[in-house]
């Protein structure tokens, strides 16, 4: 594993926080979310691909990061388009699909 691969493992793991952070009413207000939206979409969308591709090359190993790190940049992703708003109350998912797919099934 290189340095670039622990990098973006520690990269994904913030894009995470960040969505999670983004859905509060906490964070929206934040005028850091305003001005790095587009940066949160690109990793969200690029990093699942980037770890699927270096896990196939490990050759499906549980006991390379590649794997959990898919599963992060999996559930940024998942975050990011289905879930409206994170609250004290709890969470509201989006009521209309995203790009076609009802991912929560409403």
């Amino acid at each position: 594993m290189s340095d670039f691969d622990r990098i973006t493992f520690v990269v994904v793991m913030l894009l995470f926080f960040y969505w999670i952070l983004a859905k509060t009413e906490i964070g929206y207000y934040v005028v850091l979310y305003e001005m790095t939206w587009i940066i949160g979409i690109l990793g969200a969308f690029l990093s699942p691909i980037y770890f699927l591709i270096r896990w196939v090359i490990a050759k499906f190993s549980f006991k390379k990061i590649y794997f959990y790190a898919l599963l992060i940049s999996v559930l940024a992703f998942l975050v990011m388009t289905g879930v409206y708003k994170i609250s004290s109350t709890g969470i509201e998912f989006l009521s209309q699909p995203i790009f076609g797919i009802d991912f929560w099934g409403n």
